[in-house]
């Protein structure tokens, strides 16, 4: 097989480890080759229907360290190691930046409200197999973030997905004719321009369906509030019941409302807690640096 003429190689380095095979950790461990990963997402060795098999797993805090070493079916980790999380440093590169002059007005006059969606299919028989990420559902989110633009004086929402899927998708052209014709709620149409890293630095906080980028404004320290209308994320995570997570509209736009007026979050010392927790409190531009002296070290351990 392949592996076994990967002679004189010690060390795998994952790049996602939700999507790699486990079968495949398993034959490079039989060809005694240690395989090692940085955690993704914070609900990454959560989710049942995900296997991780490694080595060595880099991971975000001490909460997801309790809950591997409790033991789980699906997750299968020799070493952890906290080190925060890794994407943040790229956000802390772009706060030292300016503001884009397209936002500048806007970032001046309003508090700046990311809402993170899902990617819809353009399928109907794959849509009624999507549980989470079906039509009714988003048709449901962006409804919501035009009922909070009309009605939190001072809010500016920029939706942000993976792509721009609602602006060409048939099956939500009504909601954005609505978009488009509105002064303060916007559709990014430019994902590689406007980041994932640009917007959390841009961004005052975000209303999120559960994504990985939630997670990475929580760590920068930015508010984010799930809107968990559907049941995610809290069967699988509640985030340790730190007010982050909100299951009605009525809820929501209360907690958007505070925020807006006085930036009203959670207590400060709370949230600092919760970042520690959850992210290792460390988001200082200096997380890839602990990272790398951490694999260094791990080189040399198993090539000794």
């Amino acid at each position: 097989s392949l592996i076994n003429k990967l002679e004189g190689v010690k060390l795998a380095l994952i790049g996602y480890e939700i999507l790699f095979p486990p079968f495949l950790s398993l034959a490079l461990s039989n060809c005694h080759i240690k395989t090692a990963a940085v955690q993704e997402r914070l609900l990454a060795p959560l989710w049942m229907w995900h296997k991780i098999v490694l080595d060595y797993y880099f991971i975000f805090g001490a909460s997801t360290e309790e809950v591997i070493k409790k033991g789980l079916e699906w997750c299968h980790v020799k070493n952890t190691h906290k080190v925060g999380v890794l994407k943040t440093d790229i956000v802390k590169n772009e706060e030292t930046k300016g503001i884009n002059r397209k936002y500048k007005r806007i970032k001046d006059e309003c508090f700046i409200l990311l809402a993170l969606d899902y990617i819809p299919t353009n399928y109907k028989i794959e849509n009624v197999e999507y549980a989470v990420s079906n039509w009714k559902n988003l048709k449901i989110f962006y409804i919501d973030m035009i009922r909070l633009a009309s009605n939190i004086p001072g809010l500016f929402i920029i939706i942000k997905g993976k792509d721009a899927s609602i602006i060409t998708h048939p099956e939500f052209q009504d909601i954005f004719n609505i978009i488009n014709a509105m002064p303060n709620i916007k559709v990014v149409d430019d994902v590689i321009t406007d980041s994932p890293s640009k917007m959390i630095a841009l961004a005052d906080a975000a209303v999120a369906l559960y994504t990985s980028m939630a997670d990475e404004l929580l760590a920068a320290g930015k508010p984010v509030i799930f809107y968990d209308y559907f049941g995610i994320p809290s069967p699988y995570f509640n985030y340790e019941n730190y007010p982050v997570i909100v299951k009605t509209y009525h809820e929501l736009e209360k907690r958007i409302c505070k925020l807006v007026s006085n930036n009203d979050f959670m207590d400060a010392q709370q949230f600092n807690e919760m970042r520690c927790r959850l992210y290792e409190g460390n988001a200082n531009g200096k997380v890839k640096s602990i990272l790398n002296k951490r694999l260094e070290n791990m080189y040399f351990e198993v090539s000794a």
